[in-house]
């Protein structure tokens, strides 16, 4: 029953079964509620089945790889022509007969290629590769999978609008190493072990933190690779909280052999830069310092920014000068600023360690202050340096 002032269902009774049909067509939005309304109108050992084909990555992907992960109530079942040896029976005994006819027999194991031998020890049978290999014949390989997916993941590849290509993912996804089994004391929502930890093998974790506010809110992530580059574990979930996220990366990091971990500090991830610091006292935190524009500090990281009066890697034998640079800035007229000190150039003397004559390149000025300055502007304090370096303010 639908009530008149809203889209969804208010429903009145109580389910013992419930159908949706073609759920991956539905209006994300409307279809969540539809089924948040179903869900609650269901009897204890009521069934919902929701049945469909796939349209892309939409509400309908996510439900069902929630459910392959575990993480719902559904039992995730597909249905693709390897598995069903009867709707298509009568066309493959047709397609087969006209196999034998041209070429005279059906082909045998050996006369397969790399993928149908795949589909072969997957359960498809020498009548259904044939059927497969005449479909293909008179459309694409690409639409056939289309119509006739044979994975999941084919399904919803091959549905939809794909910004990338669908081949490539496709074999990518092909050579993905199986999840393992987690530990006991890491049995949680979202979190999925490849590689356990090695003895004598550094681990990096990086950290993307979110609020963990559930619902249609972004994600935490924590990722786990080893020395090479290869993924170990995963965390993905936006039902933790910041200082829940915290323990579950202590945790984490001291099972993977204390691991350096990298964790952003924007927003949230504030709280658990404190709490791993200063509570927890992790020892192995990556370290960056960061100054801006006034300040002359030396600088163990600084990070890269695209505005044009942004000078970077100031090495500490250029502190004055850099000083006199912001001065000669901060005292010309506002037209001027813009192209008050174009390029600072240093140059070296290839056998020479000692750095030559450095000029502050200004534009006329009327301010005599300014012009009285320009010899202050040769680096007194210039230390050895072996390359030319280029700075823009």
């Amino acid at each position: 029953m639908f009530d008149k002032t809203s889209s969804f269902p208010t429903v009145f009774i109580t389910l013992r079964y419930a159908h949706l049909s073609e759920y991956a067509f539905f209006q994300d939005d409307r279809a969540k509620k539809n089924l948040l309304a179903l869900e609650q109108a269901l009897r204890p050992d009521g069934v919902i089945v929701i049945e469909s084909t796939a349209n892309g990555f939409n509400g309908f992907s996510d439900l069902w790889t929630k459910a392959e992960q575990g993480e719902n109530l559904y039992t995730p079942h597909f249905y693709g022509w390897i598995d069903d040896k009867i709707m298509f029976a009568v066309e493959q005994e047709q397609f087969c007969k006209k196999w034998k006819a041209r070429h005279g027999k059906l082909p045998t194991v050996d006369d397969l290629d790399a993928e149908e031998k795949a589909l072969f020890e997957r359960g498809a049978t020498i009548k259904q590769i044939v059927w497969r290999r005449l479909k293909i014949a008179n459309s694409s390989a690409d639409e056939f999978k289309q119509e006739f997916p044979s994975t999941p993941l084919e399904a919803f590849l091959t549905t939809g609008q794909n910004v990338f290509d669908t081949k490539i993912i496709k074999s990518r996804s092909a050579t993905l190493p199986k999840p393992v089994a987690p530990p006991k004391q890491f049995i949680m929502a979202g979190l999925k072990f490849w590689a356990l930890p090695v003895t004598g093998v550094r681990y990096y974790i990086g950290v993307d933190v979110a609020e963990g506010l559930g619902g249609d809110c972004d994600h935490s992530c924590i990722e786990i690779i080893n020395g090479d580059g290869y993924q170990c574990a995963e965390l993905y979930t936006n039902t933790i909280a910041p200082y829940r996220l915290a323990e579950v990366l202590l945790k984490l990091a001291q099972f993977y052999n204390g691991a350096l971990c990298v964790i952003e500090k924007a927003s949230a991830g504030h709280t658990v830069i404190d709490k791993m610091r200063n509570e927890y006292a992790y020892p192995n935190l990556y370290k960056s310092k960061q100054y801006d524009i006034l300040c002359a500090h030396r600088t163990a990281h600084i990070r890269p920014c695209h505005c044009n009066r942004d000078l970077m890697n100031i090495p500490l034998s250029l502190r004055k000068l850099y000083k006199f640079s912001v001065l000669c800035t901060l005292l010309l007229p506002i037209g001027e600023c813009h192209r008050a000190i174009s390029v600072l150039h240093l140059f070296s003397r290839k056998q020479s360690r000692s750095w030559g004559l450095c000029k502050l390149l200004l534009p006329k000025c009327d301010r005599k202050d300014i012009v009285m300055n320009r010899q202050r502007a040769i680096g007194q304090e210039l230390m050895s340096l072996h390359r030319r370096a280029v700075f823009s303010l």
